[in-house]
C-alpha cells in the first residue's frame, strides 16, 4: 500500500476530521433530571400506564358485552 492510500484510509476512518474538513459541526444537547426526581417520575409514569391499561380493559369489556349480549 502506498503512502497516499494509507493517508486516505486514515483520513476516511477519522469521522471528526472528515466532518471538520466539510465544515460540519455536530452538537449534542444532553439534559438529565436530578436523582431526586427519579421516584416521582416513576410514579407518574406508572399512573399513566395503569390508567391506560384500565381504559383498555374497560373498552374491551364494553365491546364484548355488546357483541355477546
Amino acid at each position: 500500500m502506498h503512502a497516499g492510500a494509507r493517508r486516505a484510509r486514515r483520513k476516511a476512518s477519522d469521522p471528526d476530521r472528515c466532518l471538520a474538513d466539510k465544515d460540519i459541526t455536530l452538537r449534542y444537547l444532553v439534559d438529565y433530571h436530578p436523582a431526586s426526581h427519579f421516584w416521582p417520575l416513576q410514579l407518574v409514569e406508572t399512573g399513566i400506564l395503569l390508567a391506560l391499561a384500565a381504559l383498555a380493559v374497560a373498552l374491551a369489556f364494553r365491546v364484548l358485552r355488546r357483541r355477546h349480549a
